[in-house]
């Protein structure tokens, strides 16, 4: 049982980002994975619809969100059955279908920006965490991850924001995902990091602005995984 649930009740901070990323290096790692879509605009089944498409390879199989939103734990229950990994990806808010993942998960992830509103809208996805830990009277292991920051030092925003987390007990991952260009094509052109790097290369063109991209993924995806693999213990 090693499911991980990207949550946040705020849209647009990089949830399906980061569990796209994630899942490519869990892939990449050799870890069987699957993925869970449970928000409306379906970003990632259309990522593996346009890989289908184009006749490309899929790597990991997305499980849609069910009409019945009842249905949500069979969804999580079956793909865990089949894979190591399962990666549930959120919609923006914090009905009952949030509650619904949650309480399948070992570990949850909460993305954010580094922006005292943006820290506000994190508590609130921590909130949710909580209680639905005590419903079901088992941990939920919950971790903060700034997203979309700047690549070089860190702002001071953000610097701020991560002593209040940490001051208040809220775990926060060391590593961070940068604001890079190469994380916009993931979902425009259904590819993968490794594959805009081969593709790139092939071109004769330089693929440093890709390879850093993957670099900063990697670091990220690698400290996700080892606090998802302690939580599985």
């Amino acid at each position: 049982m090693a499911i991980v649930t990207f949550v946040n009740p705020k849209g647009g901070v990089g949830k399906t980002t980061s569990a796209m990323l994630f899942a490519e290096y869990c892939c990449n790692s050799d870890l069987s994975v699957a993925m869970v879509d449970l928000d409306p605009n379906e970003n990632l089944v259309h990522f593996n619809t346009k890989r289908q498409d184009e006749g490309r390879n899929i790597y990991f199989p997305v499980y849609k969100r069910p009409h019945d939103l009842d249905d949500v734990i069979e969804v999580i229950e079956q793909a865990d059955k089949d894979y190591e990994v399962v990666i549930v990806d959120l919609e923006g808010s914090r009905d009952k279908i949030a509650t619904l993942a949650l309480s399948q998960s070992i570990m949850a992830v909460i993305p954010l920006n580094g922006s005292a509103m943006e820290a506000r809208q994190a508590a609130a996805a921590m909130k949710l965490v909580r209680s639905t830990s005590k419903i079901i009277g088992r941990d939920i292991k919950q971790w903060c991850l700034f997203t979309r920051v700047n690549s070089g030092i860190a702002w001071s925003d953000e610097l701020d924001v991560r002593k209040e987390l940490e001051s208040s007990g809220l775990p926060v991952f060391a590593e961070r995902i940068e604001m890079r260009s190469p994380y916009t094509r993931v979902f425009r052109d259904a590819l993968l990091l490794r594959e805009m790097v081969e593709e790139v290369a092939a071109q004769g063109v330089s693929v440093s602005k890709y390879s850093k991209a993957l670099d900063n993924a990697d670091r990220v995806s690698r400290e996700i995984l080892g606090r998802l693999l302690e939580a599985a213990r």
